[in-house]
């Protein structure tokens, strides 16, 4: 029971690190009108937080980790708060912002353009196309990410904090198990733009195809005089709220639980790319960080 309670606080951990990472690039955005400062704080934080997790002095810091990592101690749990709640949420926002504002642009295209429901939908498809890229993006750059942290630690001294290669044959081996549900959690935000933009478009659709504005209008001027008349042409209107919801929704179960089992080179192909990203890092002699 703890473990499934572990690994439900870890899935909505990096599901509230993921949207708060993109919500924070749009505020960025907004504020300055620009985005080059997120584009210069995020790269910062990518280039300068590993060297100094590399060279710090034990004394000099209480997140220092050039000390030797004793997995057993169940107090030493600065490796772990330093790579989630530092360098893989600066690694993913970028990604996450960048998902969000691409959405965003493309409703903002639907909204001034008036191009139908069928186009909605039809823009909502070239966004999945875009989500699934940057879904792949997010994957390799969090293995990167994570094996960088782990091989700067290594080569200026200290010892390895995680065996990637072995959590990436358990995830294989594994892949429904509890303890995983914070990776697709993590990796399945940056779709979170592209479900409201589907939700949209379905209820565009619905409002062009299956009830036009033009009858609900004509429905509720015949029956201004009748209130309880009026109830179906409402109800139909609320179902056409709701309805793109729970579509959406039931897309997203759909896609953690069928299209993996359908569509097996996806998980496969992620996982290659992603042996052949730890197996390039473990590669580096650490230069010229950690001569």
């Amino acid at each position: 029971m703890a473990s499934w309670g572990r690994s439900l606080l870890a899935v909505a951990f990096a599901f509230a690190v993921a949207v708060a990472g993109a919500f924070a690039g749009h505020f960025l955005d907004r504020r300055f009108k620009t985005t080059w400062p997120l584009a210069v704080l995020l790269g910062l934080a990518l280039i300068l937080l590993p060297l100094w997790l590399a060279i710090a002095d034990p004394g000099s810091a209480a997140l220092s980790l050039t000390e030797p990592r004793n997995p057993k101690r169940p107090d030493d749990i600065a490796a772990p708060l330093v790579l989630f709640l530092l360098l893989l949420p600066a690694a993913n926002a970028l990604l996450d912002w960048l998902s969000l504002g691409i959405t965003r642009r493309l409703l903002g295209r639907i909204a001034f353009h008036d191009e139908g429901g069928a186009a909605a939908f039809l823009w909502a498809l070239f966004d999945t196309v875009i989500a699934i890229a940057l879904l792949f993006a997010v994957a390799l750059l969090t293995v990167a990410a994570a094996a960088l942290f782990d091989r700067l630690h290594e080569t200026c001294g200290g010892s390895g904090f995680y065996d990637l290669n072995a959590y990436l044959d358990d995830i294989a081996a594994n892949p429904w198990a509890p303890k995983w549900w914070w990776v697709y959690a993590m990796l399945l935000s940056t779709l979170i733009p592209t479900a409201v933009h589907y939700a949209l478009a379905i209820g565009a659709l619905g409002f062009s195809w299956i009830i036009p504005p033009e009858w609900v209008a004509r429905q509720m001027e015949a029956h201004a005089d009748h209130s309880y008349r009026r109830i179906w042409p409402a109800l139909w209107l609320t179902i056409l709220d709701v309805a793109p919801v729970i579509l959406v929704t039931a897309g997203f179960v759909y896609l953690v639980v069928m299209v993996p089992q359908w569509v097996p080179w996806i998980g496969e192909t992620l996982l290659l790319l992603s042996r052949g990203i730890v197996e390039a890092i473990a590669a580096w002699n650490g230069a010229p960080v950690c001569a």
